[in-house]
């Protein structure tokens, strides 16, 4: 059984280690892995079982939130693993909510909808991620495939996006205004 963990500073050299078993030579470097886990705007999630780390995924937070990255061990690959952890990263994303103040807050489920805030007793009307972006190698078709099977469509085509070896992206969006959350 899976269980999910929001990554922190705290998991640097943990994801370190994964970042370069999963990726190699396009592996991000430590000083980027320190700030994707450490901007205020960027939500990472680890899979376990049990005390292993088998994958994770980002987002940096936004209207239009960006899917920065999905890894898994190849070990784990084609076991369900980078599906569920999409889905986690969906079902979270959906609840993240954007105060007037441009500060960013989950929705707890288990409370009433916030729709708006008053600051200063003006009520303002708070505002949810409305689509997730993502960029994928045009030749990793069990990526594409997972994409899509979640809700994502290819929108656009990016010509020499990636580097070792150099390839283009598909850019693949999910409007969450349209979807019904991930389940």
């Amino acid at each position: 059984m899976l269980s999910f963990e929001v990554l922190t500073e705290a998991d640097l050299f943990l994801l370190i280690e994964l970042e370069q078993v999963i990726f190699g030579a396009e592996a991000w470097s430590e000083s980027m892995l320190m700030d994707e886990l450490t901007l205020p705007d960027r939500l990472y999630i680890g899979a376990y079982q049990g005390e292993d780390l088998l994958g994770y995924a980002g987002v940096r937070l936004g209207w239009d939130t960006d899917l920065m990255t999905v890894g898994v061990l190849p070990l784990q690959r084609g076991r369900g693993v980078g599906r569920a952890l999409v889905k986690e990263l969906l079902r979270r994303v959906a609840s993240v909510r954007f105060a007037p103040d441009h500060s960013i807050f989950i929705q707890d489920p288990l409370a009433p909808e916030v729709d708006f805030v008053s600051p200063g007793h003006i009520a303002r009307p708070v505002r949810r991620v409305e689509r997730v972006i993502l960029e994928v190698r045009e030749s990793n078709l069990a990526a594409i495939n997972l994409y899509s099977s979640l809700g994502f469509e290819t929108e656009g085509h990016i010509k020499k996006y990636y580097r070792h070896p150099v390839e283009d992206a598909l850019v693949m969006i999910m409007e969450l205004t349209k979807s019904a959350p991930v389940s």
